[in-house]
């Protein structure tokens, strides 16, 4: 799923080209998008007493992202495991590709450790999944 995200003058660095680790944070933005548009509200999670962090990211830059630029970001879930969501992203400026990567959710209680995905969230998200494999 592609979502837009807002470019803000105050993400630019001294080149004037969007500040390289806003890239990550708009992705992340894009995945609580998609995530909200699976029914899958993180607020109420948290609430819950459940929460999420991030335990791994990478990402490859292919070309500089500018201020101006029309930017959505590509989300796309790569993986589901027993705590983890694993998704890939893209982040694209007026319709050319700048960034790609990779990145980790695990689920964690409000001590810091690990706790299984919610059986409604992991059905939703192998809902998800199953609709687009086929």
């Amino acid at each position: 799923m592609r979502f837009p995200v807002e470019l803000r003058y105050a993400d630019t660095d001294q080149m004037g080209l969007i500040y390289f680790v806003r890239h990550l944070i708009y992705a992340d933005e894009a995945i609580g998008k998609f995530l909200k548009s699976l029914g899958i509200d993180l607020l109420s999670l948290e609430k819950s007493g459940i929460y999420t962090a991030v335990v791994h990211a990478d990402i490859d830059f292919k070309r500089p992202l500018r201020y101006g630029e029309y930017s959505e970001v590509d989300v796309d879930m790569e993986k589901i495991g027993t705590s983890s969501i694993s998704f890939k992203f893209s982040v694209y400026g007026n319709g050319e590709l700048k960034s790609m990567g990779r990145i980790v959710y695990v689920f964690i209680n409000n001590k810091g450790v690990r706790v299984e995905i919610p059986a409604d969230i992991k059905e939703r998200l192998e809902k998800y999944l199953y609709r687009i494999s086929n």
